[in-house]
């Protein structure tokens, strides 16, 4: 299991450098293996050179990486389409071993009647284009699991595969090796509980290639360290030895604006607390 980090948090830091050279030097110096990148839409073929300058230059592999999704930003279907095609190939040109996405960008009709085989229909036929091109060149389309976030008092489900047998069931419709899962930790403890989450890990089984790593409390998703919240991580790291996990362990932190002063040794926290996880999964 190689230690990974979604090394896009860097550029809401105050680091003075946010070269790809720069923030891969500091994540190698924390002691993480590979990166997770994200390049954004605007100038990406000079991102992608120099994501690839930085990764051959370190020996620091960017495996992974995360396609836009359209929940919250609502743009149109033409729109969204053309930033979904940058970031496949934008992962296909870095040699990327999986692209994560969402699947819940199913739109609830006026009526406000939530129609799971219609989300189903729309999602399937969202991807379907993007699994064929990935899995041409071998990438995997990892999608993530989400939790419900209509907060309103007893409001009617309205996100698509924040239920187990609606993720399990788009990933399977696929038939697809390279269509997969994502265990994103901290939705993970929101959409099932966490009692609930080994069950659900099981369940997901060989399906999850990769993760998201993060932990969250009072259920919202915060996104903080592993050993901040209120997860069973001796339990997590046992139950990724159950189902036979044989991906990375990759932190996605997305909240906060580190001080330049800080960056290195928040690193250095983080990947002390990659290799203990780790060391948890190899005893397990």
């Amino acid at each position: 299991m190689e230690l990974s980090i979604c090394a896009n948090y860097l550029q809401r830091t105050e680091l003075t450098d946010k070269s790809a050279m720069n923030m891969f030097r500091l994540c190698k110096e924390a002691g993480f293996t590979v990166v997770d990148y994200s390049p954004s839409s605007e100038n990406w073929e000079k991102q992608v050179a120099s994501l690839l300058n930085a990764s051959e230059s370190l020996e620091l592999p960017i495996e992974q990486s995360h396609a836009p999704f359209n929940r919250y930003k609502k743009r149109s279907m033409e729109e969204y389409k053309v930033l979904l095609d940058i970031a496949f190939e934008a992962a296909i040109r870095m040699g990327n071993k999986q692209i994560v996405v969402h699947g819940d960008d199913y739109r609830v009709q006026k009526d406000g009647v939530y129609d799971a085989d219609a989300a189903m229909k729309e999602m399937y036929e969202l991807w379907a284009p993007y699994v064929d091109r990935a899995s041409a060149k071998g990438l995997c389309v990892a999608f993530e699991t989400v939790f419900e976030d209509n907060r309103a008092k007893d409001a009617p489900p309205n996100r698509f595969t924040s239920r187990l047998e609606e993720l399990k069931g788009l990933i399977d419709r696929f038939d697809n090796p390279h269509v997969v899962c994502c265990w994103d930790s901290g939705h993970a403890r929101l959409a099932f509980t966490r009692e609930g989450m080994p069950a659900a890990m099981r369940e997901l089984g060989s399906r999850i290639t990769c993760t998201h790593i993060h932990d969250n409390y009072y259920n919202k998703d915060l996104h903080v360290m592993p050993f901040q919240g209120d997860i069973d991580w001796r339990e997590q790291m046992a139950s990724l030895k159950e189902i036979g996990y044989q991906g990375n362990l990759t932190f996605e932190f997305v909240y906060g604006k580190l001080p330049d002063c800080m960056v290195a040794d928040f690193l250095a926290t983080a990947g002390k607390t990659g290799r203990l996880l780790i060391e948890m999964f190899e005893k397990a």
